[in-house]
């Protein structure tokens, strides 16, 4: 086939325009190896698609499972979203690669130039036989997309056809470099009909200014507090990572905020220098408001300026030029902090030097802290701006706090003896918040507590059994071993670290179970009650699934993530989501679509202590259930002999609106026989 090129003609675009370049086909094709020649030659930001695919696109890629159109959905709109921030940042055009093998696919991505005349959408498709990239991709080592894949999306591909006048059709049926000639020529021959669009033979960093100067009124760009989900309205600025000077890339950190419940970090979609932090820490920030100010041209420097000429300065600066800011600000961040002593002399001594407690000055930044230490300082009543952090960029660690409180608290007794005597008036922290919420709707509810000693002797063996098979089990360590690694990547510790999270099966992960195959049979206890729709004719919500959300106890207070499916899980299936879950937590790491849609809840308020609990239902949830510790009671057998038997209380508390004593007593009843005979457990796990 010989290569063919059918170029867009730009003509009727007159005015300066930005491009995406999206370079398209199926897998095999090229894209990568065409695109980053394209980039390279103009000079463009390149922006590879696949490494954007959520680890759940990936691993069914990699198990021959094709995407669905909502997997891809969100794939198409983060990458619409990198594009127009690479734009926004300055370039006059970005390089992406996207299999886009749809219509609606590429439409998703065109959406970027009906928002913005400036913006122009371009579609660079690769085009070649099925044979010819089966060949290819079955000749890749290591990567995850296989041969199989090729051929869904060949049945899923639609051609461009005549009525997408932006698509540059190129076939690839000779050598790599040939195509990579027949992608320039189609390029320049658009760009060409752009006459206003300066394809740059300088460093991409003059380009970047020469394409900005003329819009000076745009530098300094205030970038808004997105919505961050679940309706979330506000939210409270933990920790600043960047200060007013500070240069920042494009998805640099800026923040991390806590809402009512969750804590995430803020990520900059701008290249710049920040010019103005709207809020300081502990500030509740909102929703649609700016958060930061960030001058996108203030990365360039003043020998940049010099290589553009005088009349750009001229007419784009019209004040005189400070100190590089970013200069001044890595300057900033090279010199120790200025800290002052606020004692004649040493709190105590070590053999060799005196151990100076130092204060540091008070700025946006002396809450430098994960929300765990933040915890840690109330409860030793310690402010967290009095803490010089050990940690990087003056991060303030856990033992920075211990530290203070065990050699301050002693000064200043010894200093002033009624300085710890004065009441404090604090705010509620955004989890306390949530709490008060949630527990002040609960109010509505009226509760029906029945609770059952539950014998766990039984399962306690079976669970020592489980644990040792699991240790010799190789598909049980690789799914531990996962789990581990995707903690550590989003926790950012060691695996060693966290590991202890799934070491051994607890009793929970069989409880859980236990419940979840009550609840098929007493379908009425996992139930969602609407009577905000209809307040006369309240509803009841069937759910087919069991997401069950079990309370965990962090530094932050209770949260509760939500285990999805249990139904449909195996035991150790449930104990490695529990540990994944139960670190996010314990780490403030949870997203508040790991705490939402539970439809039963389940409180293990016995791993820290108590026997009888009253657990507080959830609207619109209609049921919890609390599990006590369990303890070691005599017991008679069965020829009336003495007996050691473990034993749990488990309290139910159901909404008696709904609910019935009987429909609960036989649910805790159906949990209880479950867990005492667990033989009949297990022949009903599927």
């Amino acid at each position: 086939m010989a290569p063919a090129v059918r170029p867009m003609n730009n003509a009727s675009h007159p005015q300066r325009h930005r491009h995406i370049w999206i370079i398209t086909g199926p897998a095999g094709c090229g894209k990568t190896t065409v695109a980053e020649y394209l980039a390279k030659h103009f000079s463009l930001p390149y922006i590879e698609g696949d490494q954007f695919h959520p680890p759940a696109n990936i691993e069914k890629m990699a198990n021959n499972i094709p995407l669905t159109d909502a997997d891809r959905w969100d794939w198409l709109i983060l990458l619409r979203q990198q594009s127009l921030a690479s734009l926004d940042a300055g370039a006059p055009g970005v390089v992406l690669t996207c299999s886009a093998l749809k219509r609606k696919y590429r439409d998703v991505i065109r959406i970027a130039s009906y928002n913005d005349h400036d913006v122009l959408v371009h579609f660079v498709y690769l085009r070649a036989d099925q044979d010819t990239l089966l060949a290819r991709v079955h000749g890749r080592v290591g990567h995850y997309m296989k041969d199989s894949m090729v051929k869904s999306q060949f049945e899923a591909l639609e051609e461009p056809t005549a009525d997408e006048p932006d698509v540059l059709a190129v076939d690839v049926g000779g050598s790599m470099a040939e195509v990579q000639k027949l992608a320039l020529d189609a390029v320049s021959e658009a760009l060409a009909a752009d006459s206003h669009f300066r394809c740059p033979t300088a460093p991409r960093q003059y380009l970047r200014r020469a394409f900005r100067a003329s819009r000076r009124r745009d530098v300094v760009k205030p970038m808004l507090l997105a919505d961050i989900g679940e309706g979330i309205r506000e939210c409270q600025i933990i920790q600043w990572f960047v200060q007013p000077g500070a240069r920042v890339e494009e998805w640099d950190p800026l923040c991390e905020v806590q809402s009512d419940k969750a804590s995430t970090e803020i990520s900059s979609r701008f290249t710049g220098v920040v010019t103005k932090l709207h809020y300081d820490a502990d500030d509740v920030a909102i929703v649609g408001k700016p958060l930061v100010d960030i001058d996108i041209q203030g990365e360039i420097s003043s020998k940049d300026e010099a290589l553009l000429g005088s009349s750009s300065n001229a007419k784009v600066d019209q004040q005189p030029e400070a100190p590089s800011t970013v200069e001044k600000a890595e300057e900033v961040s090279q010199q120790p902090a200025l800290v002052e002593n606020k004692t004649d002399e040493p709190l105590g001594r070590t053999d060799t030097e005196p151990l100076k407690l130092e204060r540091a000055p008070p700025s946006k930044h002396a809450t430098l802290a994960t929300p765990a230490v933040r915890h840690l300082t109330k409860e030793l009543n310690v402010n967290i701006a009095d803490v010089t952090g050990t940690g990087k960029d003056g991060r303030v660690l856990k033992e920075d706090v211990q530290k203070f409180a065990s050699y301050g608290s002693g000064s200043k007794q010894s200093a002033t003896p009624a300085a710890q005597a004065h009441d404090r008036v604090v705010p509620l922290t955004p989890v306390q918040q949530q709490m008060f919420k949630t527990m002040t709707r609960s109010l509505n509810i009226p509760h029906f507590l029945y609770t059952t000693p539950v014998d766990l002797t039984g399962l306690t063996a079976l669970r020592r059994k489980l644990n040792t098979s699991l240790d010799q089990s190789t598909t049980y360590a690789e799914k531990k071993g996962k789990v581990l690694g995707s903690l550590e990547a989003r926790l950012r510790r060691s695996t060693s670290e966290i590991s202890r999270f799934a070491q051994k099966l607890t009793p929970l992960p069989l409880i859980l179970k236990a419940v979840s195959l009550a609840l098929t049979s007493h379908r009425l206890l996992n139930t969602h009650l609407d009577t905000a729709t209809n307040p006369q004719k309240p509803q009841l919500t069937y759910h087919a699934s069991h997401d069950i959300g079990v309370a965990v106890d962090t530094p932050s207070g209770l949260l509760v993530p939500v285990i999805r499916n249990v139904h449909d899980l195996s035991v150790h299936s449930i104990a490695l989501e529990l540990a994944r879950l139960s670190g996010l937590a314990r780490a403030g790491k949870l997203s508040a679509a790991d705490m939402a849609g539970a439809t039963f809840t389940v409180s293990n308020v016995g791993s820290i202590g108590g026997g009888v609990v009253a657990p507080v239902i959830t609207s619109p949830q209609v049921a919890i259930l609390g599990v006590g510790r369990s303890r070691v009671v005599p017991a008679f057998g069965e020829a009336g002999e003495l007996v050691r038997r473990e034993e749990a209380v488990f309290s139910w508390s159901a909404d008696h609106r709904v609910v019935d004593g009987a429909e609960c007593a036989r649910a805790a009843e159906t949990v209880r026989g479950f867990l005492e005979g667990v033989e009949g457990m297990l022949v009903r796990l599927r």
